[in-house]
C-alpha cells in the first residue's frame, strides 16, 4: 500500500490539514494503469520483490491537443500552453503521471532507479519530461536523477497548475541529457 509519510500533516503549498489515506491499493494501481496503458506513448516500469510490486512509474505522451473538461484531473491544454511559454513544445513532451514506492522499501534508491530507466525508455521520442506533484520525495528523485543540488525544485516550479482544484506545481526537464 502507498502512503504518504516523513511528516506531512498539512500541504506544503497550501497550509492546509491533510488527512492522510492509503491512496494507491494494488487495486488502485491496477485502475489507473489500465485507464493509461492504452495513451499513445505509455512506458510503464515496476520493481517486484517475491512477485509483489514494491515500486512503480509510468506516463505517456502528452495529450497537447485535448481540450480539458472541467472535472478533468489534468487541464492538459492549457498545460501545453503554459509549456510553450517556457518554449518547451508539448508535441514531443512525455507526461510522467503516476509513481508511488512501497513505504517499507523507500530510501534504497529504487523509486529513483525506475524513474531514470522510464525517462530512458522515453528520450529517443521525446525532448522534454513534464510533470506535476506537491510530493516532496518526488521532487527529490528528479533532483537524484538530474544531478541537481537537494531541494533545488521545491521553490522552482516551472507554472502552478492551471486546474484551480488542484495546488500541484508543474517541473519539466530536457530529457535529451540522459541520451
Amino acid at each position: 500500500m502507498f502512503k504518504l509519510d516523513r511528516g506531512y500533516q498539512s500541504c506544503r503549498a497550501c497550509g492546509q490539514t491533510l488527512t492522510l489515506k492509503p491512496y494507491y491499493t494494488p487495486e488502485g494501481v491496477m485502475e489507473d494503469y489500465l485507464a493509461d496503458v492504452r495513451k499513445p506513448g505509455f512506458v510503464g516500469i515496476g520493481a517486484f520483490k517475491g512477485g509483489q510490486l514494491v515500486a512503480m512509474c509510468w506516463g505517456y505522451d502528452l495529450p497537447w491537443d485535448k481540450t480539458s473538461e472541467r472535472d478533468d484531473s489534468v487541464w492538459y491544454d492549457k498545460a501545453s500552453e503554459l509549456l510553450r511559454g517556457r518554449a518547451i513544445d508539448p508535441k514531443t513532451c512525455f507526461y510522467h503521471t503516476e509513481s508511488g514506492t512501497v513505504f517499507e522499501f523507500r530510501g534504497q534508491g529504487i523509486g529513483t532507479h525506475i524513474l531514470k530507466e522510464m525517462l530512458k525508455a522515453h528520450n529517443t521520442r521525446n525532448t522534454h519530461v513534464a510533470f506535476r506533484t506537491i510530493n516532496e520525495d518526488m521532487r527529490r528523485c528528479y533532483e537524484k536523477v538530474f544531478g541537481l543540488p537537494k531541494n533545488t525544485l521545491a521553490g522552482h516550479p516551472i507554472f502552478a497548475d492551471p486546474n484551480p482544484a488542484k495546488r500541484q506545481t508543474w517541473h519539466a526537464f530536457d530529457i535529451t541529457k540522459l541520451r
